[in-house]
C-alpha cells in the first residue's frame, strides 16, 4: 500500500503543479521557489520504493498458501480511506519539507493553489490507487494460476437452519400464507 502512495503522491503533486502552472517557464520558477530543486531525485525514490514494494508484494502473494476467498468491495472500502490517509498526509510533509529546506514559511502553504488542489488531487488518486493495488493483486493471482472471487458470489447465503420453509395447510386453521391472520400457537 505505501508502494504505490508514493508513486501516486509523486504523479498528483506533479499534476497539481502542471495544472496551476502550465506554461513550463512559469512551473519551472514556481518549483525552484518553492523547494524542488531535487524533484527528479524525489522522482526516483518514489519509483524505486513502488518497484520494490510490487516486488514484495508479488513475491508474497505467489508465496502464500492457497487461494483465500476474497471480498473485492470489502478491500476496496478498506484500502481507499487508508490510501487518502497515507497519501494527503505525505504530501502535506513533503511540501512541507520542500518549504523548510529553503528557509520559505511552512505558514504560508494553505494559501498556494498547488498546494490546494495537490490535496484534492491525493484524495482523489487514492481511490485509483486502491483500484491499481486490486489489479496487481488480480493479475498475481491469474499468474499463480487462482482466481480471485467475491466472498458473496462465491458462497450463497444460508438460513439458520437445513431445512426449507414450508406452509403446511392444516383444513380449518385458517390463512396458508405468511400475510394471513396469526395463527393459535400449538405445542
Amino acid at each position: 500500500m505505501g508502494a504505490v502512495a508514493a508513486v501516486t503522491v509523486v504523479a498528483a503533486h506533479s499534476l497539481a503543479y502542471l495544472l496551476v502552472t502550465p506554461d513550463p517557464h512559469a512551473r519551472e520558477e514556481l518549483l525552484s521557489a518553492t523547494g524542488h530543486a531535487r524533484w527528479t531525485l524525489v522522482i526516483a525514490l518514489a519509483v524505486g520504493v513502488f518497484v520494490a514494494g510490487l516486488v514484495h508484494f508479488a513475491t508474497a502473494k505467489v508465496w502464500a498458501g492457497g487461494d483465500p476467498q476474497h471480498d473485492v468491495p470489502g478491500a476496496y472500502r478498506y484500502a481507499v480511506p487508508r490510501l487518502a490517509l497515507l497519501q494527503i498526509g505525505a504530501f502535506m510533509l513533503l511540501e512541507a519539507l520542500e518549504r523548510a529546506a529553503t528557509g520559505h514559511s511552512v505558514s504560508h502553504l494553505l494559501s498556494e493553489p498547488a498546494f490546494i488542489l495537490g490535496i484534492v488531487l491525493q484524495g482523489l488518486a487514492a481511490f485509483l490507487s486502491a483500484l491499481v493495488l486490486l489489479l496487481i493483486e488480480r493479475v498475481v493471482g491469474i499468474l499463480k494460476g487462482t482466481r480471485r472471487t467475491s466472498r458473496r458470489a462465491s458462497t450463497p447465503p444460508t438460513p439458520f437452519n437445513s431445512e426449507p420453509l414450508r406452509l403446511r395447510a392444516r383444513p380449518g386453521s385458517g390463512a396458508t400464507t405468511l400475510r394471513g391472520p396469526p395463527q393459535p400457537l400449538r405445542l
